[in-house]
C-alpha cells in the first residue's frame, strides 16, 4: 500500500462572525435557525497556492429556513463566507471559516470538544459543589430561591446529557470517515510495484 502523502497545507481553521456554526457529519457546516433571515448568501473560496489568495469556487443562496450547507472539503483550504440577510437586504447574520481542509475540519471541531467538555465537567463540579455532594440541600429558607435553583440544576443536566449525545455523534461521524478513509485506500490499486504475471 502506498504511503499517504502529506497535506499540501498545514495550519488551523478560522472563525469569525456574530453567529455560531458546527461540524455535522462528515462534511456538513451547520447553524441554529435564524429567524430575522430572509436569504442565505454562501461564498465558497479556495487558496490553491499558500502563498496566494482565495479564489471564488462557487457562490449561490439559500433559503432563509436553512440551517447546513455541505461542503466541498479536500486538501486544498477553503474560505467559507455564510452571509444571512432579512427582507430589507440588511446584513443581520454573518461568519466566515477559513482554512478548512479535510485535516483541519476534524482538528478543530475535536478540540472545540474537548473544551466543552472540560467546561461542562466544570460545571457539574460547580453544581454538586452547590447542591451539596451531588444531592439537593435543604431548604435554604426562601421558597423562591430554592425553586430557581433546582431548575437551574435540572437545565444544566439536561444540558450535559444533550452534549453528551452530540459528542457521542461526533465521535461516530470522526470513527466513519477514517474507516471509510481506510477503505477507500485499500480498495484503490495498488501500482507503485511490478505487478505478478500469471503463467
Amino acid at each position: 500500500m502506498p504511503a499517504p502523502h502529506a497535506p499540501l497545507f498545514k495550519g488551523r481553521a478560522t472563525v469569525t462572525g456574530n453567529m455560531d456554526v458546527r461540524r455535522d457529519g462528515e462534511t456538513t457546516l451547520a447553524w441554529r435557525a435564524e429567524p430575522k433571515v430572509a436569504a442565505w448568501e454562501l461564498r465558497i473560496s479556495e487558496r490553491p497556492d499558500p502563498r496566494g489568495d482565495y479564489e471564488l469556487r462557487e457562490s449561490g443562496e439559500l433559503p432563509g429556513s436553512a440551517t447546513s450547507v455541505d461542503l466541498p472539503i479536500g486538501e486544498t483550504p477553503l474560505r467559507v463566507h455564510l452571509l444571512g440577510r432579512d427582507r430589507g437586504g440588511r446584513l443581520v447574520r454573518r461568519t466566515i471559516v477559513s482554512g478548512l481542509t479535510r485535516e483541519t475540519w476534524g482538528d478543530r471541531w475535536q478540540r472545540r470538544m474537548e473544551r466543552m467538555q472540560r467546561r461542562m465537567e466544570r460545571m457539574q463540579s460547580a453544581a454538586e459543589r452547590w447542591s451539596g455532594c451531588g444531592g439537593y440541600r435543604a431548604s435554604s429558607g426562601n421558597r423562591a430561591f430554592d425553586e430557581y435553583r433546582v431548575e437551574t440544576l435540572r437545565r444544566l443536566e439536561e444540558e450535559q446529557r444533550e452534549f453528551m449525545a452530540f459528542l457521542d455523534r461526533l465521535r461516530h461521524a470522526k470513527d466513519k470517515a477514517e474507516f471509510d478513509q481506510f477503505m477507500a485506500e485499500r480498495r484503490r490499486p495498488n501500482n507503485t510495484g511490478p505487478q505478478p504475471q500469471t503463467v
